[in-house]
């Protein structure tokens, strides 16, 4: 049940994550220029996401094991990689049979 619990935190990522690329794309790359825009989002999303990671997890599963965290941690990695994979082969294309023009 904790790595259900654990899985909201994880999809709460997403709207952060597209916060970030926009910020990078809209203000970051006009400011600083793309050379440096990329790495300075990458170091912004990460703080954003261990800071959400931090105030998050600790409230939502009250009774959190080290067993948990590693049993939480691998089971992140695991759709982390996961939607990277299907990032890559577009399976946009395949899952609703259009092509969405991506």
């Amino acid at each position: 049940m904790n790595v259900l619990k654990s899985l909201l935190i994880w999809f709460s990522f997403i709207p952060v994550a597209i916060l970030n690329g926009g910020l990078r794309e809209y203000v970051l790359v006009k400011a600083i220029g793309e050379k440096w825009a990329l790495p300075i989002s990458g170091i912004l999303l990460s703080v954003c996401i261990f800071l959400q990671t931090w105030l998050l997890l600790s409230r939502i599963i009250k009774s959190l094991t080290t067993k948990a965290c590693w049993l939480i941690g691998i089971t992140w990695t695991f759709f982390d990689h996961r939607l990277r994979i299907y990032g890559r082969t577009g399976w946009w294309r395949h899952g609703c049979g259009v092509s969405c023009g991506l």
